[in-house]
C-alpha cells in the first residue's frame, strides 16, 4: 500500500516510464515557477485565458464593424443604382457628341439636341452607373450627390437668363459699328 499512484500505474502498464519522467518534470517546473514568481499555475492560466477572451472579444468587434460597414454601402450602393434605374433618361436616337471630363479623362456621350441643351443648361446631369455612364435629372443628380458624391460625374450650374446675365445688356450696339 505505500506504492505512489505514479508506481502504480508503471506496474499496471498504464503509464510508460518516459511518460512518468515528462510528468516528474513538469511537475518540478511548475512547482519552481511557483516560488520564484509567487503566482500560482491556475492564476496565471486564468489571466491568459482572460487575456485571450479579451482579444477575441474586440477581434469580434472589429469583424462586426467591418461587416456592418459593409451591409450600409451595399444598401447605398442599391439605393443609387434604384434611383438611376428608375430615373433615367433615354439617349436613343442620340447622334450628337457630349465631351465631359471623368476625372482626367475625356470621355464622350451620343445624345439629342434637346439633351445636349439639358446637360449645357444644368436640367440634366451625367451619373456612373455600371462601368458606364447614364443621364439623369438635375433634381435626381443632388439626391445621388448627397447620397454617394462619386457617382457624379457632371452637373452644370444652371444659367440665369434675366438681365443679370448679360452685364452689357444695357449699352445697346450700333448698327454702323465695324469690327
Amino acid at each position: 500500500m505505500g506504492e505512489s499512484l505514479r508506481d502504480q500505474l508503471l506496474k499496471a502498464g498504464i503509464v510508460s516510464q518516459q511518460k512518468a519522467k515528462e510528468a516528474r518534470t513538469d511537475k518540478r517546473k511548475t512547482s519552481k515557477v511557483q516560488r520564484h514568481s509567487g503566482v500560482t499555475p491556475t492564476e496565471a492560466i486564468k489571466t491568459e485565458t482572460q487575456r485571450a477572451l479579451a482579444e477575441k472579444a474586440e477581434r469580434d468587434r472589429a469583424l462586426n464593424r467591418q461587416r456592418q460597414e459593409d451591409a450600409k454601402r451595399q444598401a447605398l450602393v442599391a439605393e443609387i443604382e434604384q434611383l438611376i434605374e428608375s430615373h433615367r433618361i433615354s439617349r436613343e436616337g442620340g447622334e450628337l457628341p457630349y465631351h465631359f471630363a471623368d476625372g482626367k479623362v475625356l470621355k464622350k456621350l451620343l445624345v439629342t439636341r434637346s439633351l445636349q441643351q439639358r446637360l449645357a443648361s444644368g436640367a440634366a446631369a451625367i451619373v456612373r452607373y455600371r462601368g458606364g455612364y447614364d443621364l439623369v435629372a438635375a433634381e435626381i443628380a443632388e439626391r445621388i450627390r448627397q447620397r454617394y458624391p462619386a457617382a457624379l460625374v457632371l452637373l452644370n450650374e444652371p444659367q440665369n437668363k434675366g438681365d443679370d446675365a448679360d452685364p452689357y445688356a444695357q449699352h445697346p450696339i450700333p448698327d454702323d459699328l465695324v469690327w
